[in-house]
């Protein structure tokens, strides 16, 4: 099967679930998963063929979308302030609207000597703290999330951009955790914010796969 056959019959198969809008983005980037062919230039290899092994991804790629399962987690990718991010259900997906909390940030950051001490809470994917790393200078930087698992995925990312960043699996509401941190002149975070009760308004995309303990507060002390 060659690369335009296999968009043609995603697009087929996709077509009725997903607005026109949301399958531009779709397509060109499942197939830039499996080909390691960037979007812009997929138009011009139109005739590749795809391998059973490819053909075979994408079939399940195809299955999990239509059970509503995000884009980012089926190609495990997530793109925030244009760097890829690696993300898995453990992490919640980074947002756009989060990139304008790190545009704020990076406009309040003091541009000269000294250098700052800053904690990242919940840090998640590390999209925050590794982003304010490599975009300010001679800071320094500890992320930490309740989630092992997110530490984990965030150590990966840091390693991936090579920003340096402590990393730390620590319940932040425990305050018995605090005396294993240092001072920070700054404490950023990002942090569950959705009550219990509004659960049921949520898209399934969101509610049945994003982790919950990133999402969620309870609504009687949130």
């Amino acid at each position: 099967m060659q690369m335009q056959e296999a968009a043609k019959q995603i697009r087929a198969e996709l077509g009725d679930k997903f607005s026109r809008e949301a399958m531009a983005t779709i397509v060109p980037q499942l197939i830039e998963h499996i080909t390691a062919i960037p979007v812009g230039q997929q138009r011009w290899q139109q005739q590749i063929e795809l391998n059973a092994h490819q053909q075979e991804w994408l079939k399940d790629a195809v299955k999990r979308l239509t059970a509503h399962e995000p884009l980012q987690y089926v190609t495990g990718v997530g793109w925030f302030y244009h760097r890829s991010f690696k993300v898995s259900p453990a992490v919640l997906i980074p947002r756009p609207e989060t990139e304008e909390l790190v545009e704020w940030i990076l406009t309040t950051l003091p541009k000269a000597p000294p250098a700052l001490r800053l904690l990242d809470i919940g840090t998640g994917s590390g999209c925050i703290a590794i982003t304010l790393a490599l975009e300010s200078n001679g800071h320094a930087y500890t992320a930490i999330d309740i989630s092992e698992s997110a530490v984990t995925i965030a150590k990966q990312n840091a390693a991936q951009h090579g920003a340096i960043i402590d990393f730390a699996a620590l319940d932040f509401l425990d305050s018995s955790q605090w005396p294993t941190l240092p001072q920070f002149n700054y404490i950023i975070s990002n942090p569950p914010y959705i009550g219990l009760s509004e659960a049921d308004s949520l898209s399934a995309n969101v509610l049945e796969f994003e982790p919950h303990s990133a999402l969620f507060v309870t609504n009687n002390d949130p």
